[in-house]
């Protein structure tokens, strides 16, 4: 976890049983009086949803892009593959911080771009190269042991792991990067900066690990 001020970031994995109990541990020890999450409301909605929702794929193609839609997709089936590994749906640790919050009364807020736009904006951007390297990248590990990728599941990912992933994405995947990492980065500093200008208590932001310097480097770089 980083902090900068009174705000503190928590970095997680999406598969990780670690990961949801770290939220549940560090909300009940902070006591924030509000917990922002890597969720915007249509996430969040479906998220908490008991129903699943249904949208036709040319709806969704028409918001995302092709390229954008079928990322999604993939990315959806690999992250469900995933949890299935470790009995730890995608998303868990995100319900149990809402779940967390609500259960004493600590507002939820959704600090996220809109999951449509991020993907539009990578559909336009992604380059064929980038695009032959993903799917080269999403074969291969497809290959790696399934007992092996059970065990590295478990735990949450290490900050030295994660940094070493971001800069590969940065290398390999330059618009992949911009879109995912660096424009959300600012966006959820963004809302993050006007909550805390609000609140005099402490605030608990819930990310993905990949998410977690680069907040905490914009928030400290507005103050100098």
């Amino acid at each position: 976890m980083e902090r900068h001020e009174n705000v503190y970031i928590l970095g997680t994995s999406h598969v990780s049983k670690e990961s949801v109990q770290e939220v549940e541990r560090f909300i009940k020890k902070i006591k924030p009086s509000m917990v922002a999450v890597e969720l915007d409301p249509a996430r969040y909605a479906s998220l908490m949803s008991k129903k699943k929702q249904k949208t036709s794929a040319r709806d969704a193609i028409k918001r995302q892009g092709i390229k954008g839609y079928l990322f999604n997709k993939v990315g959806a089936w690999i992250e469900g593959r995933l949890g299935r590994m470790v009995a730890t749906p995608p998303g868990s640790e995100m319900r149990r911080a809402i779940e967390t919050a609500q259960s004493r009364k600590i507002p939820v807020v959704c600090i996220d771009q809109d999951i449509s736009t991020t993907l539009r904006k990578l559909s336009e951007r992604l380059t064929w190269g980038e695009k032959m390297r993903l799917f080269k990248g999403i074969l291969l590990g497809l290959l790696i042991s399934k007992r092996k990728l059970k065990e590295e599941l478990k735990n949450a990912p290490s900050k030295i792991l994660v940094e070493e992933v971001i800069e590969k994405v940065k290398r390999d995947f330059p618009s992949l990067y911009v879109t995912l990492i660096t424009e959300r980065d600012e966006i959820m500093a963004q809302k993050i900066r006007v909550l805390a200008e609000k609140k005099d208590g402490p605030i608990m932001a819930v990310v993905g690990a990949g998410h977690e310097k680069g907040i905490i480097k914009k928030l400290r770089a507005e103050k100098r």
